[in-house]
């Protein structure tokens, strides 16, 4: 028979226990982190419109974004639009100019990510080949799908 001292038997417990733990703590994260797929709600602001015919859809935001970059780029309806982030989450893209169908497009936008998800406001300004230029904005509301936003 052998018999262990008792300080040992309470060492031995002690590196048991140790040995058999498996969890692991990470820091949190203090770096702005918003990239992910945002299912956005568009519309038309209301008083806001000097264009005939505009109509909008909801659609996707992709969102790419490094964890702490100061640039983001958001795709919406096929369209990537470069900006900047701060790391208050406030952003801003544009102007972008697209020319579809005859009319130049020049797309701006100004936003703010949350933790769940992200706001924007969106003005368009349009000059047609042939007719007057008009101007138009839009808010975008979007719900993140998947893990929380990191605002440090």
């Amino acid at each position: 028979m052998v018999t262990m001292f008792p300080p040992l038997r309470a060492l031995g417990l002690v590196l048991a226990l140790f040995g058999c733990s498996t969890t692991t703590i990470d820091p949190p994260s203090d770096l702005l982190a918003v990239a992910g797929t945002y299912p956005t709600v568009v519309a038309l602001v209301p008083g806001q419109n000097t264009c005939t015919g505009v109509t909008v859809e909801n659609n996707p935001t992709v969102v790419e974004h490094t964890a702490g970059s100061g640039t983001v780029a958001l795709t919406h309806a096929g369209t990537r639009y470069d900006g900047q982030i701060a790391n208050t989450g406030q952003f801003s893209a544009g102007p972008k100019t697209l020319l579809i169908s005859g009319t130049t497009y020049v797309i701006s936008m100004t936003g703010q990510f949350a933790i769940r998800g992200l706001t924007a406001d969106i003005t368009v300004q349009a000059t047609p080949a042939a007719g007057p230029a008009c101007s138009y904005k839009v808010s975008w509301v979007g719900t993140k799908q998947g893990d929380d936003n990191v605002i440090p």
